[in-house]
């Protein structure tokens, strides 16, 4: 009779009152999710497209193009290029100190180019009123064709994206790229805590950062307006990757 009500027992407990680590886990992520990590993902999905595209020559001309080349086309798809990423970065989120210094940082050297684009754009236009040897690229030739090599490479130099333009992009990708990490230490907060509330095996464990990447991508595609899925997946592959790397498993 006794043995009786220990095999009841037992078959009461498995069926009602037992979870294994991993069930565990997903509730605890189900409850801490949001407060945890919920403005980093819209962080995270808000700058997605910025940071794929962050290459000076999508917002200026083509690596191949001369400086005569950008005369020709008298600055033109640069100044465009540089209002576009004005646009862009108006588009992302700046309640953090560093990220909003960031951007206005860029905005100002954007503002300063864009007025020296204007007035070599005039210059231009007077230069070529002159009539002198076919214009601007008249000019161009005849320099060539006078100064030395050091002279030619510094004006190929002159082709780059404005200087101060291009160092203010890289400060606001690094500053951007470092909000990213601050996701995947969260990310981490959330797994340790999974961890330390269930005490799962090493496999359990894998189970456990398996569903803590599907819930993560669950709400990023959730946050994620844009149309371009595969940048969207790209980057979430990146993250994933960089976490696994930063984090390893162990069975401790």
């Amino acid at each position: 009779m006794r043995k009786l009500a220990t095999l009841s027992f037992l078959v009461l407990f498995l069926f009602t009152g037992c979870k294994n680590s991993v069930n565990e886990a997903d509730e605890y992520f189900t409850k801490q999710f949001d407060e945890v990590i919920g403005d980093d993902i819209i962080f995270f999905t808000s700058t997605i497209n910025f940071l794929y595209y962050a290459n000076p020559t999508n917002y200026w001309y083509p690596e191949e193009n001369t400086y005569q080349d950008i005369l020709d086309d008298k600055f033109r798809r640069g100044y465009r290029g540089l209002e576009r990423l004005s646009n862009e970065i108006n588009t992302i989120p700046d309640g953090d100190q560093k990220v909003s210094d960031a951007i206005k940082l860029l905005q100002k050297e954007i503002s300063i180019a864009q007025q020296d684009i204007k007035e070599k754009q005039s210059a231009i236009e007077n230069i070529n009123g002159l009539g002198f040897f076919g214009g601007m690229s008249g000019i161009m030739d005849l320099s060539r064709a006078l100064n030395s090599k050091e002279e030619q490479e510094k004006m190929e130099e002159k082709r780059r994206m404005p200087k101060e333009v291009e160092q203010s992009l890289y400060n606001l990708t690094k500053v951007l790229f470092n909000k990213y990490n601050t996701l995947v230490l969260k990310m981490n907060k959330l797994e340790n805590g999974a961890f330390e509330l269930t005490k799962p095996t090493f496999e359990e464990k894998s189970k456990i950062r398996n569903n803590l990447k599907i819930l993560t991508k669950k709400k990023l595609n959730l946050e994620y307006n844009s149309s371009d899925t595969i940048i969207r997946d790209k980057m979430t592959k990146d993250l994933f990757d960089f976490y696994d790397k930063g984090f390893k498993l162990s069975a401790n």
